[in-house]
């Protein structure tokens, strides 16, 4: 498989054996408790459709999923922002913050993806960490940087999370906001901005290249776009 992130490197990935049918039946029973009892705590209509699909996976013989892989209660609230969810199904102790899905993302990298500030700062509270890594090494400061979510990746560089953090293929954050066509330029622009000056000397040199030797400036040359790379060379 080759990378997404535009220079054709390829990708590592960990192969664990598959759960049996039986064992994803189970794994959504348990889901459909949890959803349960967090309906009955807290009246949630995100807890009613969480119980909905694991009964649903249960009858299908298929495991509830993100669109990472398997997901938890806290990966869904995480996904749509649901805040008092996420906060009352953290505060029953009920599920585990850094639950990661068999890809390997937690509900932070959700957060980080789906642009919810304030979930990410909700779950950084609840100790979530930062460094947590699916398998191909992406961290939610990735996951950030990748969708354009500039206030996310301040806020992930100000817990020190780490600018100089390479995935299975060598990218950065900055490599993969570089590379990205999954923002508008301008927003990720933004995000290329807060690695780029609020990174604390975290940040490697801006020619770091990947394992296939592509520079950040590389990649926003290959995906033309000229106000990235203007910003690279005028930082560089």
């Amino acid at each position: 498989e080759r990378s997404k992130h535009g220079d054709g490197a390829p990708i590592s990935k960990k192969r664990t054996a598959r759960p049996t049918e039986d064992s994803y039946a189970a794994w959504a029973v348990g889901i459909a408790v949890l959803a349960a009892t967090t309906m009955a705590i807290c009246s949630q209509p995100m807890a009613a459709q969480v119980m909905k699909a694991a009964i649903e996976s249960v009858n299908s013989n298929r495991p509830l999923t993100y669109k990472r892989g398997p997901a938890t209660p806290l990966h869904f609230a995480a996904q749509r922002g649901e805040l008092k969810t996420a906060r009352e199904l953290l505060d029953t102790g009920a599920v585990v913050v850094d639950a990661a899905t068999n890809l390997g993302a937690t509900p932070l990298h959700v957060a980080a993806e789906q642009g919810h500030l304030a979930m990410a700062s909700l779950l950084l509270e609840a100790k979530a960490s930062h460094a947590a890594v699916t398998d191909a090494g992406l961290q939610p400061l990735h996951f950030a940087a990748e969708h354009g979510h500039g206030p996310i990746v301040r806020l992930l560089l100000d817990r020190r999370a780490a600018a100089s953090a390479q995935t299975s293929s060598g990218h950065t954050p900055l490599h993969v906001c570089a590379a990205s066509q999954k923002a508008s330029r301008a927003m990720l622009l933004s995000a290329a901005r807060e690695l780029l000056t609020h990174a604390e000397g975290a940040l490697p040199s801006i020619d770091a290249p990947t394992l296939l030797g592509f520079t950040a400036l590389h990649l926003a040359a290959l995906k033309g776009h000229e106000e990235m790379v203007g910003l690279l060379l005028a930082n560089g």
